[in-house]
């Protein structure tokens, strides 16, 4: 009977999100909630699985690597307005309640629109200069003009939805945007007509759709008079880990980039193709990255520290098994499952796998400990780990991948994330957590 008891206790603080006076219906509104974000997490690593093994088979190692080498570039748009905006949004926003809230959503979606806006100009430029190269990949940097913006809004719009704990309305929003974009991308295949190019133009056509759905589920939040004030704490929480997520996107990525200078594009498809093999697991990551630190910021304004310590702790007892298993199961087996996958044209990059599956646990390690520093708002912590890591990243790349080829350049990122883990830990870890050095470095 204790033993249900302290069962059932894990699982409602797992699910749990914020304090309710009424504990049954709250309880139950939570887990209904959490397990559609969990559905939500799944629905879209499935989709982003899917098109990227479709591609993968395909195309020629050479075709998909370039599609791999534009698509990164595309990301590192999403992980900026991430710490520019959505994040910011998720933990502030969560404290803000009617008009109070609409006036701050309002304003952080005008500068979505002009930081999308920002990101498609460079895009643009960008193409503008692969034209007057004769470069190869211009038609795949040209439509990733057109995905920009529509992805940036329909990502802003459904993690507005997160805030307000309307998560059954995101995930109709995706099941529209990223079902729409597997259900054509599949097609497309069996037609025999499937391009990188013609693959991004399909994300972008269905993350606008899914934008337009977006806003108007948000159409209340997004009505009031223009006004940019409510943005200077949104900025003061986000300028850190604007740069943090440079350096994050600067540990994984600069090896890639290397790679594909120095091997060919066809390097850096087999990263990807390795990194997909691990691509379940995005289900768990996004789910930290998204639920964690709004469920830690509400712990710590609850209960303090000492609540924000216990949820963190339930947290990784429970999702820390699912990762290393997962990630030794993938290892063990990585030769059988590229065969399986993609057939013979991967087969010979198991060690990219076993390095990749190295690589995850690491960064399931260092979600967890920033969710705690942003649930405390100290993102400049965030900002020096990730410096911290780019800087070994970008500095063993070269040398790493001319040396070892595409092997070499995900050792860089594995190094380059146990250097961000590192800092975070000094600070995040038993010994560290909570010194009141730590909620001075916002």
């Amino acid at each position: 009977m204790a033993s249900a008891r302290r069962t059932s206790d894990v699982l409602r603080r797992v699910f749990a999100v914020t304090d309710s006076p009424s504990p049954d219906l709250a309880r139950t509104s939570r887990l209904r909630s959490s397990l559609w974000g969990i559905a939500d997490q799944a629905l879209l690593s499935i989709a982003s699985f899917g098109v990227f093994v479709l591609l993968a088979r395909t195309l020629t190692p050479n075709a998909f690597g370039q599609f791999t080498l534009v698509y990164t570039g595309v990301l590192l748009a999403n992980v900026m307005q991430s710490a520019l905006l959505t994040q910011p949004h998720n933990v502030l926003g969560a404290q803000r309640k009617g008009e109070e809230l609409a006036r701050y959503t309002s304003a952080a979606a005008r500068a979505q629109v002009l930081l999308a806006g920002g990101f498609t100009l460079v895009a643009l430029l960008v193409t503008g200069v692969s034209v007057l190269r004769g470069g190869e990949l211009t038609q795949l940097i040209a439509a990733s003009a057109a995905l920009l913006p529509a992805w940036q809004l329909q990502e802003f719009l459904r993690r507005i939805l997160y805030t307000q704990g309307r998560v059954r309305a995101a995930v109709l929003g995706d099941v529209v945007c990223y079902g729409g974009q597997l259900s054509l991308v599949i097609t497309l295949s069996a037609l025999g007509v499937l391009t990188g190019t013609r693959a991004l133009l399909v994300i972008a056509v269905f993350c606008f759709i899914g934008a337009c759905l977006g806003a108007w589920q948000s159409r209340f939040l997004l009505r009031t008079p223009i006004n940019l004030s409510p943005l200077s704490e949104n900025w003061v929480f986000g300028k850190w880990l604007g740069g943090a997520a440079v350096g994050a996107w600067l540990v994984t990525n600069v090896p890639l980039y290397v790679a594909g200078v120095i091997n060919g594009p066809q390097a850096a498809g087999a990263i990807k193709a390795a990194q997909l093999l691990l691509g379940p697991l995005n289900v768990l990551l996004l789910f930290i990255a998204t639920v964690l630190p709004i469920r830690l910021a509400s712990a710590l304004a609850g209960g303090g520290r000492t609540r924000l310590r216990e949820e963190l702790r339930v947290m990784t007892l429970l999702t820390a098994p699912i990762v290393l298993a997962y990630c030794a199961v993938t290892a063990a087996l990585s030769t059988p499952l590229l065969r399986v996958v993609y057939g013979q044209a991967y087969e010979r990059y198991s060690v990219l796998v076993v390095l990749w599956a190295v690589l995850v646990v690491l960064v399931y390690s260092a979600y967890v400990m920033t969710s705690v520093a942003n649930a405390q708002q100290a993102t400049k912590l965030t900002f020096r780990a990730n410096a911290h890591g780019a800087a070994v990243a970008c500095l063993v790349a070269l040398p790493l991948t001319a040396l070892l080829g595409a092997e070499g350049a995900i050792l860089a990122t594995v190094l380059g994330t146990a250097a961000v883990l590192l800092t975070l830990w000094r600070t995040v870890g038993p010994d560290g957590f909570g010194r009141p050095s730590y909620a001075a470095g916002r």
